[in-house]
């Protein structure tokens, strides 16, 4: 049970330090002014006062109204080119209401050059061969890469078109009548889709059987295809990054989440040859990027609260540092500007005269006399004035022939050394004001020093007075 109780009453012990310490750091916290010196005029301590006073309700005030348009800012969009990402290749889906068959061709976009037909065609006859209605041909041109010494991932330095070229399979059941074997009443449609999104949404469906009527077929690059036109469609990937709401971080400004993901856009411009018809069995489709760098479209936020706090750091700074050139940074002279003024530099010098008026400690120097006082401290060590163990002036003992003489002697002159030991304990004390609320210049100090000759004049008025009176 002892040892409980001592380990209870040092745990008290302990929580009272804590506590202490903690009121210590709050007090300093929400300390708006140091204490008023003893020697600062209460007008002076006024006008610090009500300077820090704004400057708080400035710096509370600007905190609310930041707050507020955190709270019901909406994200913008940031836009910026990337330079460091390379485009892939994106998904070509074609689709259409009869049998049809591909072949393509690879081309550079500022040559015209056909490159790698050999493997692309190759790709076609080996793996896209009559699509059937209803079906789509889902092809993404970058599996070919591999073998490829060209290459078609489309970066800064790679620019590369696609030709495909649609043919209307002639055994084709889909038709009314053996009229419109060589018409398309019904136009077929390429779609484009992005490469990435593709595989995270279809890693496990085959590229060449996705029915037409799956979700993921919006129309969103959704181009129609007419016979015996030259169709060129012109498409650019831009990555988003959507900021993450929910994030309690993000609300902050601590972490920026965002959710990334990437986008296909796309135009298509049709020419027409002079001897296009409808009853042409086949159709040409170009595809270029319409520009060879990644855009990205950032969402982010201006204010967060990370932003709030340095914008609050800076006006408080602002409102300290105009303090500090009025009235100075600190008790300690230079002071401020303000403080040179004609008006409170008179209150400064007024209250110092009354405080050290106060506690009695003018003159501060000048009515000492040093060598009296060295004389009695060389009489005191050489035994002329001795006194018993309780100093009290009736148990006196008297050092010398003629005792009376002597004692009265000695009794005057330990009172003066007692008179000169608690003036020396007041000056001590104004000396201890100056340490702490100040230290003043040289000419406010020769002003608070009252010399010997002053001091007279001043009791001979007095005395002139008392005389009239």
């Amino acid at each position: 049970m002892k040892k409980i109780k001592v380990r209870a009453s040092s745990l008290m012990r302990a929580n009272e330090k804590v506590k202490c310490k903690f009121r210590r750091i709050f007090k300093k916290i929400f300390e708006i002014v140091p204490y008023r010196p003893e020697t600062e005029s209460k007008t002076v301590y006024g006008i610090k006062l009500l300077f820090m006073c704004t400057v708080y309700a400035v710096c509370l005030f600007y905190l609310v109204i930041l707050s507020f348009d955190i709270k019901n800012e909406n994200p913008h969009l940031q836009t910026y080119k990337d330079l460091s990402q390379t485009i892939p290749a994106p998904y070509l889906h074609f689709s259409a209401p009869f049998d049809f068959t591909l072949s393509c061709n690879f081309v550079r976009a500022d040559t015209q050059v056909a490159n790698g037909n050999n493997l692309c065609q190759d790709y076609f006859d080996n793996n896209l061969t009559t699509i059937k209605p209803g079906k789509a041909a889902s092809w993404n041109p970058a599996q070919l890469s591999n073998n490829s010494d060209v290459g078609v991932q489309f970066g800064p330095n790679k620019i590369f078109g696609i030709i495909v070229e649609v043919y209307r399979s002639k055994n084709s059941s889909n038709t009314l009548n053996n009229q419109t074997n060589s018409i398309w009443n019904t136009n077929m449609w390429v779609k484009i889709d992005d490469s990435e999104f593709y595989k995270a949404n279809f890693s496990q469906e085959d590229p060449n059987s996705v029915d037409v009527v799956e979700e993921a077929f919006k129309l969103e690059n959704v181009h129609f295809v007419s016979p015996g036109q030259k169709h060129i469609v012109w498409f650019e990937r831009s990555q988003n990054k959507d900021l993450n709401k929910i994030g309690v971080f993000n609300r902050a400004g601590i972490l920026t989440k965002t959710n990334d993901y990437f986008v296909i856009s796309s135009s298509m411009d049709v020419v027409s040859p002079d001897n296009a018809t409808k009853f042409d069995p086949y159709a040409t489709i170009e595809f270029y990027y319409q520009t060879r760098v990644m855009i990205v479209n950032e969402e982010t936020k201006d204010k967060t609260v990370l932003g709030l706090l340095s914008s609050i750091g800076g006006a408080f700074s602002l409102g300290v540092a105009i303090y500090a050139f009025c009235f100075g940074a600190s008790q300690i002279s230079p002071f401020g500007w303000a403080q040179e003024l004609p008006f409170i530099r008179g209150q400064m010098k007024r209250k110092l005269r009354e405080t050290f008026n106060k506690i009695e400690a003018l003159p501060l120097i000048d009515d000492i006399d040093i060598d009296e006082l060295k004389n009695l401290e060389s009489k005191l060590r050489s035994g002329e004035i001795s006194s018993t163990r309780n100093n009290e002036p009736n148990n006196i003992d008297m050092v010398g022939s003629n005792h009376g003489n002597s004692g009265q002697i000695s009794i005057e002159l330990i009172n003066k050394l007692i008179s000169h030991i608690n003036l020396l304990e007041r000056r001590s004390y104004a000396t201890e004001i100056l340490f702490r609320d100040f230290i003043v210049d040289v000419g406010d100090f020769e002003d608070l020093v009252v010399t010997k000759d002053q001091q007279k004049q001043k009791k001979q008025q007095g005395q002139k007075t008392n005389d009239t009176v």
